[in-house]
């Protein structure tokens, strides 16, 4: 079983673990529990590897999603997400972006989320982008596979004018015109008519070209 760190003084965070397991005062209740049970002799602390000070976080959000150290089977640590040796700063998160496509740094990302009731393990799996999930509550990110979707030509839309319009990503384009996404596809689906003078050409025989 393994719990990973990381800290810019190894020797003072690793005395500071053993003061806190020692008290029973541990932030960690699963490594608690097991330091109880199973006495202070079972552990031992290793350094994984070495890095700039700069790259830390980074540096350890890889150690933990290579080990899986969040699975109760394999390690002790709680969330999935790298923090500044327990000093609840978080790493930063890059390519984000908000339901209005504007890009967003994120610094402590479960922390980001309580603040603006998010799902942490739905943005999680979105910046990874190792999962079906496309976008939630119309946040993205540059690693979700919903970059797959500005692939897609969607043929069977009917300007105001008459004018049949090709659009590929349709997110991006009914955010430059001040169009309503949901709108659009239920156009296309059928279930609305018209939406600000758009509509959808259903007749196969007459589809774009």
């Amino acid at each position: 079983m393994i719990y990973v760190g990381s800290a810019g003084n190894l020797q003072a965070r690793w005395d500071l673990h053993r003061r806190k397991l020692r008290a029973g005062l541990h932030h960690n209740p699963h490594l608690q529990n097991a330091w109880k049970v199973y006495g202070e002799s079972c552990f031992e602390f290793v350094v994984l590897q070495y890095v700039e000070l700069g790259r830390l976080l980074d540096t350890e959000q890889l150690w933990i999603d290579r080990t899986g150290c969040t699975d109760r089977r394999i390690g002790f640590n709680i969330q999935p997400q790298a923090t500044s040796g327990g000093s609840g700063i978080g790493q930063t998160w890059l390519g984000f972006r908000d339901p209005n496509g504007n890009p967003i740094t994120i610094v402590n990302l479960s922390d980001f989320c309580r603040r603006n009731r998010l799902d942490f393990p739905s943005m999680h799996r979105l910046s990874k982008g190792e999962s079906k999930l496309k976008s939630y509550k119309g946040w993205t990110h540059a690693n979700s596979v919903r970059q797959r979707d500005y692939i897609k030509r969607h043929d069977g839309f009917i300007a105001p004018g008459g004018a049949h319009t090709r659009i590929t990503n349709l997110t991006a384009f009914c955010r430059a015109s001040g169009l309503c996404k949901v709108h659009m596809f239920e156009l296309k689906s059928g279930k609305r008519l018209s939406h600000k003078g758009w509509t959808w050409k259903h007749d196969a025989d007459q589809a774009f070209e």
